[in-house]
């Protein structure tokens, strides 16, 4: 499975990029749109995941571009993004955008899964479900802890003086 992720930040893309390949994908990255435009056209990709805006436009247009390329058709697309009321809901669901993502409500883990779902929509997801291990025995109950009382008067709780035997040499 391919990849190509359109990130301008490079810290945040090679992190992605790192989830990713972990997870056994092949990741493109593009760090602008003309890169990202050129390797799409370029073609092999499973899925796009495309942060909205770049320093050299918004992403939605360049899809917008390359969309009834045959090579671009029918390739799923995430687009990311912080600023979600700049985006034109209506032109993300013309373009056939699978999903908008508002990046700092996610983490790449997420990324990961929600691009395997495009991909393989049948494929179980990992869940608390689908646990199929043999569960631990229960741990045996700890000891009581005692909470320290408290002194309720000054005096109380107080370790009184040592007794003390008169000194034979005063007198």
């Amino acid at each position: 499975m391919k990849v190509l992720i359109i990130e301008d930040e490079k810290a945040m893309s090679d992190l992605i990029a790192i989830k990713f390949k972990v997870e056994g994908f092949e990741v493109d990255q593009a760090f602008n749109l003309a890169e990202g435009k050129q390797k799409l056209l370029v073609g092999g990709y499973d899925a796009v995941l495309s942060d909205y805006l770049l320093p050299d436009g918004n992403a939605l247009d360049m899809i917008s571009e390359v969309r009834s390329n045959p090579i671009v058709t029918n390739v799923p697309i995430i687009m990311a993004t912080n600023y979600i009321e700049d985006l034109s809901q209506d032109k993300a669901k013309e373009l056939r955008i699978a999903e908008v993502i508002v990046k700092y409500q996610v983490v790449p883990a997420q990324m990961v899964q929600k691009i395997k779902n495009l991909i393989s929509p049948s494929a179980p997801t990992p869940g608390p479900a689908q646990i199929t291990a043999t569960p631990e025995p229960p741990a045996p109950p700890s000891p009581l802890v005692q909470q320290p009382v408290l002194p309720t008067s000054p005096t109380q709780g107080a370790v009184p003086p040592a007794p003390t035997t008169p000194d034979p040499t005063k007198g």
